[in-house]
């Protein structure tokens, strides 16, 4: 009697006896797209007509979603830019989030057009990834590309 106490604790132990999903701890669901978030790239650097550029860059935006594919609004958008030795501040209003697409966690869209491009992941404390900025800056008769970059995060 004594090695069948033995044995049937030694069963319930086991994590192939209940199977091992009972000891392992719940993954949290992913979050769905759908819905409000606030959108912020703290931190954008690049370059104009050969100078440095640093840049802020976030708006409230409100996505929906038609099965893997989404897109939205925004509203409230500030890009502001230390360049030329000044700050410069574009208020940027409101528009469209396009060409939003889905794919198990990652997740990419555009800000209006394909010249605010943001690639990401999708998780249980929001969204975050990478954001590419392409502007045309004019400085007296001359005009460049103005491109930075950095790391962009969403949160409802």
């Amino acid at each position: 009697m004594k090695h069948a106490r033995v044995l049937l604790v030694a069963l319930l132990l086991s994590p192939t006896a209940c199977g091992s999903d009972l000891m392992a701890p719940a993954a949290p669901a992913p979050l769905t797209l759908g819905g409000e978030w606030r959108y912020r790239a703290p931190d954008l650097a690049g370059s104009v007509f050969g100078e440095p550029v640093a840049c802020q860059y976030g708006f409230d935006m409100t996505l929906t979603v038609t099965g893997d594919a989404f897109g939205g609004t925004y509203e409230s958008a500030l890009l502001t830019c230390t360049l030329f030795g000044s700050s410069q501040l574009v208020d940027a209003g409101g528009g469209d989030i396009v060409a939003g697409s889905r794919s198990g966690a990652s997740v990419q869209f555009d800000v209006d057009t394909d010249g605010i491009h943001n690639v990401g992941l999708l998780g249980p404390a929001g969204m975050s990834g990478s954001v590419t900025i392409e502007l045309i800056v004019q400085r007296d008769a001359a005009i460049d590309t103005m491109t930075v970059s950095g790391a962009w995060n969403a949160h409802r």
